[in-house]
């Protein structure tokens, strides 16, 4: 994983069946609902290549696009 610091909080509203579901498979895997809450984002943001790359500590340069000009 990434060794930048989560210092950065959001509030996202969802429905109670998607909160639950969200726990349940927290729960499964032994992590805690936000961690859960990341995977899912970076899986669909980065792909699963990527994540499993930066598990492995193969980290490809990322080029940020966030409207800096």
């Amino acid at each position: 994983m990434s060794t930048e610091k989560r210092i950065s909080e959001i509030t996202v509203r969802i429905s109670e069946t998607l909160k639950h579901d969200l726990f349940d498979e927290a729960a499964a895997h032994d992590r805690s609902l936000s961690e859960m809450i990341r995977i899912a984002l970076e899986l669909y943001l980065y792909g699963h290549k990527n994540r499993t790359d930066d598990a492995c500590g193969r980290s490809a340069s990322r080029e940020q696009v966030r409207g800096i000009g």
